[in-house]
């Protein structure tokens, strides 16, 4: 039986609560649309019942206060709590610090808590103002809630009523008193389906930590999902990230060892990470993919997503690790020093995730002292340039090797680049300048195929050359933010200085006994030579 409800329809108070929405950050745009879909339809619903479980309604005791209206400022409870019941009771029977009885704490007492505008010589009470001013001081300096965390499910209820009420009892307090953020997830699912009991498709956490340990469960955790979308916990996924922590933690004892069986001329040489001047192209590269994961990562930290923790602080970082070993040959010596930082950041930005196997690394490099001592790593210099052209050669060693599976018995090659583009490639590129500034943006695939469609000053033998490459265009200019300059440099580097300064490297992976790098303007009778441009190398095969 409905003894009474709350009016959520009402304009002013909805035109309010959205006002709470709107300064709120909710992590996804998927949340805030959920949250304005159900302002949309939400109209009443009942405060109170007549059965179940609750707070008795104060102005009629028969009833009882329905739980989704009670709770949605409980968390003001909180900051006070300490002081009103021991930690460890939990129905409240043992009182706290502050010796003040339940049946002490009508509703002008909580008031003057809650409200800087309530005076104590107002109040009916024994309680003296020291300890009601120590419960008011503990609530103004924890409240408003930073952050709460919930399922999407209790979006269109409790979530909203939350927003409802803070701002009816807070009203115009948007700087101190209303809720700062709201973090709604998705449900978990278990091998991609639902977890149930009656399929056996089920496993509790005791079970995940004795299968996969605490830091492999929390590491596939992590993985399974961030956004309002429903997470997935994997097995064989987990299985494969406890594989990684373990390979990860006896390469590190490798190097570790290695450091130490250095001799005593070699442990003296200069250890800093931040001394250029004694790195070479891959080491300087690598550390500047280091910074990058410690900035991409603590961004992520910042925003609750972990899926994307895991991407730019373990798989993207180890993933500059191997490629940092790649780059060096058998009998060039790695820079220890530098890979013991990266054991250190590798340490540090996935502690979070997997703290225990996280301060024994961190130990192996500092021993007797846990990571739980350790700050924050503060990312250096990040150089973007180095980190492109190091992702140019080894996208292009990979397209080599790809292509000279197509000849037998090889062992000589030439590389040829180009440092401009093409007469009608220009041509297209001052066109899309032109149309860029006039819209302030790219029109549309069908407009820009108008406008380029027996356009004079381009011969007609590059018809079908035209709109792939302003599609190309058109993708480097969104990827670099709609900045269209893009495409007067967007090699962030020398092309052809990174070919030739590593030619070396080349050599040994294509397995060539010779290598020659050309640029276009050097060679003569070069087959398709306007295919060649920046960005777009040819090679030639020889046997």
């Amino acid at each position: 039986m409905i003894k009474s409800r709350s009016d959520y329809g009402n304009k002013e108070w909805k035109d309010d609560a959205r006002r709470v929405l709107q300064q709120l950050n909710v992590f996804s745009d998927d949340t805030r649309q959920n949250f304005e879909g159900v302002f949309d339809w939400l109209h009443e619903h009942a405060c109170s019942r007549s059965y179940g479980l609750g707070t008795k309604l104060p102005w009629d005791k028969q009833y009882l206060i329905e739980s989704l209206s009670d709770s949605t400022i409980y968390m003001a409870y909180y900051t006070v709590a300490h002081l009103l019941q021991q930690q460890d009771s939990f129905d409240g029977k043992k009182i706290g610090l502050a010796n003040i009885n339940p049946s002490e704490m009508p509703i002008d007492i909580w008031d003057y808590i809650f409200f800087v505008d309530r005076s104590y010589s107002s109040l009916k009470t024994n309680i003296s103002k020291e300890t009601l001013d120590l419960l008011r001081n503990e609530f103004q300096y924890w409240y408003p809630v930073d952050l709460r965390s919930s399922g999407k499910d209790l979006i269109p209820n409790h979530l909203t009523y939350s927003l409802y009420n803070h701002v009816a009892i807070w009203p115009n307090q948007e700087e101190n008193r209303w809720p700062e953020a709201f973090r709604a997830k998705g449900h978990l699912f278990l091998n991609g389906e639902k977890m149930s009991k009656s399929t056996g498709n089920f496993m509790t956490l005791i079970e995940a930590v004795e299968r996969f340990s605490a830091d492999g469960m929390r590491l596939t955790l992590a993985d399974a999902g961030d956004s309002i979308e429903d997470a997935n916990f994997d097995e064989k996924n987990a299985e494969a990230q406890l594989l990684r922590l373990h390979t990860f933690i006896q390469w590190a004892k490798e190097i570790v060892a290695m450091s130490s069986s250095q001799t005593t001329n070699q442990s003296n040489v200069q250890e800093s990470t931040d001394e250029n001047k004694a790195m070479n192209y891959f080491d300087r590269v690598f550390q500047s993919e280091i910074n990058q994961s410690i900035k991409h990562t603590e961004e992520a930290y910042d925003n609750m997503l972990y899926k994307e923790v895991l991407k730019h602080g373990f798989f993207q970082l180890q993933k500059s690790r191997d490629n940092y070993r790649e780059l060096y040959s058998e009998t060039e010596q790695l820079n220890i020093p530098l890979l013991k930082h990266f054991i250190e950041i590798q340490a540090l930005i996935l502690s979070p995730i997997c703290p225990h196997i996280c301060d024994y690394v961190y130990q192996l490099l500092y021993p007797n002292k846990s990571i739980m001592e350790a700050k924050w790593p503060i990312a250096g210099e990040i150089d973007q340039s180095l980190i492109d052209s190091c992702e140019y050669l080894l996208d292009t060693v990979h397209d080599f090797r790809t292509r000279s599976k197509k000849f037998k018995d090889h062992n000589k090659a030439t590389i040829y680049v180009a440092a401009n583009y093409p007469q009608w490639q220009t041509f297209i590129i001052n066109e899309l300048k032109n149309i860029c500034q006039e819209n302030s943006s790219f029109p549309d695939t069908k407009t820009l195929a108008s406008h380029f469609t027996n356009l004079k000053g381009i011969d007609t033998k590059y018809t079908k050359k035209i709109m792939p490459f302003v599609s190309y265009c058109q993708t480097l200019v969104n990827e670099a933010n709609n900045n269209i300059h893009i495409l007067d440099r967007h090699l962030t580097f020398n092309e052809y200085e990174i070919l030739n300064d590593n030619q070396q490297y080349i050599q040994r992976e294509l397995k060539l006994n010779e290598l020659h790098i050309m640029k276009t303007d050097d060679a003569v009778n070069i087959n398709n030579s306007e295919d060649i441009t920046p960005g777009y190398y040819n090679i030639i095969f020889i046997g």
